[in-house]
This record gives structure tokens, C-alpha cells and sequence, in this order.
């Protein structure tokens, strides 16, 4: 049973990284739309890139993708404190 619950996160998780992948490229695409190139080369460095989305919120207008990235983010690292909790079952 906790092998299930295991693949059930893995692919969970699997979809949160591909939604903030996405994001993520959409930023940097977006900044560059708006000839921020100085942002959008910074912005490829993920952490940064998060920053300044949130910074330019209003002025690219895209908070409906900040929103689902934020909540991308903290979901995946909720599923993967989860899978690091299965993880004695699994090797017990």
C-alpha cells in the first residue's frame, strides 16, 4: 500500500515540477516580451526569475501565472516532505 501512495506522489509531483517548468519559462519569455532584457537574462536563474515576476506583477501582467507557480512551488515541496516521510516504510 505505501508503494502506491509512493507512485501516486511520484507523479503528483511529476505534474507540480512540469507546471512550474512551465511557469518558469513563461517568465522568462514575458520579460523579454516586454523588453526587460536585462530581467530576462536574470531570470533564468530560477530564484531570481521568481523574484522579479512577483516585482513586475503589474507592469507584464501575468499574476495569474505568479499565482500557479507560487502554489506550484509550495505544493511540491509539500509532496516531496511527503515522499521523504514514506521513505523508511519503503526501505523497511
Amino acid at each position: 500500500m505505501v508503494g502506491v501512495l509512493a507512485f501516486i506522489l511520484l507523479g503528483l509531483s511529476l505534474v507540480v515540477g512540469l507546471v512550474s517548468l512551465a511557469c518558469f519559462v513563461y517568465n522568462i519569455v514575458v520579460a523579454f516580451q516586454q523588453g526587460d532584457t536585462v530581467a530576462g537574462i536574470l531570470s533564468i536563474c530560477g530564484i531570481i526569475g521568481f523574484i522579479l515576476g512577483w516585482v513586475n506583477v503589474e507592469k507584464w501582467g501575468h499574476r495569474n501565472v505568479m499565482i500557479v507557480w507560487s502554489i506550484a512551488i509550495i505544493a511540491g515541496l509539500v509532496l516531496q516532505g511527503l515522499s521523504m516521510a514514506l521513505m523508511p516504510a519503503l526501505a523497511g
